[in-house]
């Protein structure tokens, strides 16, 4: 506690934190994925707490080609309806939905093609 120049006690733990509330939003705030500022978009998840992860391993021609479609898809999001997409919450959850309905809908033979394709 401090002394206010008008002789009364001032607690400055409980005046900084309102005032950084107020103020520019915090680390933590950022890294939560609380980019997004457009009302019909899904809430804000931290995915990293209330997700489960894994780990992928990639042919690099599908990794380069993965980045460049996630670059050219946040460009475009950001640009024509102002946002701002993340790879882990948005990204890779779209890429998997829909290749989890592209595989359904394929035949074991098609699939086994893709697969020979991965491997050479």
């Amino acid at each position: 506690m401090s002394e206010t120049p008008s002789g009364e006690e001032n607690d400055e733990a409980t005046n900084d934190s309102s005032n950084s509330e107020t103020d520019e939003p915090q680390t933590a705030e950022i890294w939560a994925n609380k980019a997004h500022k457009s009302s019909d978009f899904p809430p804000e998840v931290d995915v990293k707490e209330e997700w489960d992860g894994m780990t992928v391993y990639l042919p690099s021609s599908i990794r380069k080609e993965l980045d460049l479609t996630y670059q050219e898809m946040s460009l475009d999001t950001k640009r024509n309806r102002e946002i701002d997409i993340t790879k882990l919450r948005d990204f890779y959850p779209l890429v998997i939905m829909l290749g989890l309905e592209r595989v359904e809908e394929a035949d074991t033979d098609e699939l086994l093609a893709l697969l020979m394709d991965l491997t050479r």
